[in-house]
């Protein structure tokens, strides 16, 4: 009956375009997605691959967040950065002082890297948007050398209920290393959900359910517009 399905003529559908991103953003979007060559491919074909494979929408969500995660951290580091002053030094130093400030100089870097490294993680959770679990957490290490994280809760009622092993943001798909991981988190956290990498070698339990699923939704759009065609003809 989904082929008898008709549109309401009291509901108006306006077409919305948008332009495509800049050249620069699908650059950074590809790179997330691990997307090969795209360097030398042009503006409409990135932007095409993207959509059409990658859920370039998702992408450019996590864009945002990660943006302004790190427009936050920014703030956050010049509102404590104290004011230093630099004196000139006493006729008196030696050589051993000056290695020794270079030292010191080398370990502040090494501190400032380490820092860095720990505000790129996201704070947080990419499918819930609730802040990262930091107890039961599923950390996801992306072929161009980026980490995310999942909270592992919401992670793992993502993958059993769309039956999609793949990384939500970039479609990466999850290996089953890592669905074995999410398990080990899963069950360290007492959670008693279902095993991620047992719900992946039985997929043919999830393409049925799917099946179901959007035959029950179309059902359900069909009635939605009878009922409102019905209403607006007698209104």
């Amino acid at each position: 009956f989904f082929n008898n399905v008709t549109v309401c003529p009291c509901v108006n559908y306006k077409m919305q375009t948008r332009s495509s991103p800049s050249l620069q953003t699908l650059h950074r979007l590809a790179h997330t997605a691990s997307i090969r060559g795209f360097e030398q491919m042009g503006k409409e074909a990135l932007y095409k691959t993207l959509r059409e494979n990658f859920d370039i929408n998702r992408l450019l969500r996590a864009e945002s967040r990660r943006t302004k995660i790190s427009e936050y951290s920014k703030k956050r580091k010049s509102s404590q950065e104290s004011v230093t002053v630099d004196f000139p030094n006493s006729p008196t130093t030696n050589s051993s002082s000056s290695t020794s400030s270079i030292d010191n100089n080398n370990s502040a870097d090494s501190l400032n890297r380490v820092k860095r490294a720990r505000i790129s993680l996201n704070k947080v959770d990419p499918i819930m948007f609730t802040p990262i679990d930091k107890k039961h957490v599923f950390k996801f290490s992306r072929p161009n050398g980026t980490v995310v994280r999942f909270n592992i809760g919401s992670l793992v009622d993502y993958l059993i209920s769309s039956g999609d092993f793949n990384d939500p943001e970039t479609r990466i798909p999850f290996s089953d290393e890592d669905l074995k991981e999410i398990d080990n988190i899963s069950r360290a956290a007492r959670l008693n959900k279902p095993s991620v990498l047992e719900a992946k070698n039985n997929s043919a339990s999830y393409n049925e359910a799917k099946f179901r699923r959007d035959a029950l939704l179309g059902y359900y759009n069909h009635y939605f517009c009878v009922t409102l065609n019905n209403f607006c003809i007698h209104n």
